[in-house]
């Protein structure tokens, strides 16, 4: 699954999120905002979409913070599955949690413990996916970036193909035969490295 986590990621992070794609979408990205962005440089744009701040909600939290609600919950589902915690202690432990690791707790139920769907799909133990595809993300557009030393141009013209090429070649097609592990390994030269 971290494989699997570390595509979407790197193509919504990596790709299309980066300053050269988004630099060649930005008029497009204007002419449909009804003049709003009209007088907004790319560059202001870019800082704007690329903002640091903190969110109680795992998926609005940015680059620096998403990492460490994936940490809280699994620090949570480990401690609930050995039996360091209860169920009924959910809410209060997520709550320090958030108040020791963001400075702030959640003011509901909604903002906390219940703000993602996971557990309430009975989907315990995936969280770690989403942090362990960040990091593999990370490391697949280093190695990308050895073999396309044009990356950047590439993208600045929104040609994906030569990356997708090496990626077919390279994760998806082989992926199946392989663990995680060796996949990742045989890719870029090493395992899960932060």
């Amino acid at each position: 699954m971290g494989i699997h986590e570390s595509q979407s990621l790197f193509w919504e992070s990596h790709v299309v999120s980066s300053r050269a794609f988004l630099k060649k979408l930005y008029p497009k990205i204007q002419s449909v905002s009804d003049g709003y962005l009209d007088e907004v440089s790319f560059e202001d744009f870019y800082v704007y979409y690329n903002y640091i701040t903190q969110s109680l909600i795992r998926i609005e939290g940015d680059e620096l913070s998403y990492p460490l609600h994936i940490i809280i919950r699994y620090e949570i589902e480990r401690d609930l599955f050995n039996g360091v915690m209860s169920f009924d202690d959910l809410e209060s432990v997520w709550n320090a949690k958030y108040q020791e690791y963001f400075g702030k707790a959640p003011s509901t139920s909604k903002e906390g413990f219940m703000e993602d769907i996971h557990w309430s799909e009975a989907m315990f133990g995936y969280f770690p996916t989403y942090l362990i595809g960040r990091i593999y993300a990370s490391q697949i557009e280093s190695e990308l970036k050895k073999r396309l030393p044009n990356f950047d141009e590439l993208l600045l013209e929104h040609n994906v193909a030569p990356a997708l090429e090496i990626l077919r070649e390279n994760i998806y097609a082989p992926a199946s035969l392989h663990t995680t592990t060796e996949t990742i390994q045989n890719f870029t030269g090493s395992k899960l490295d932060s």
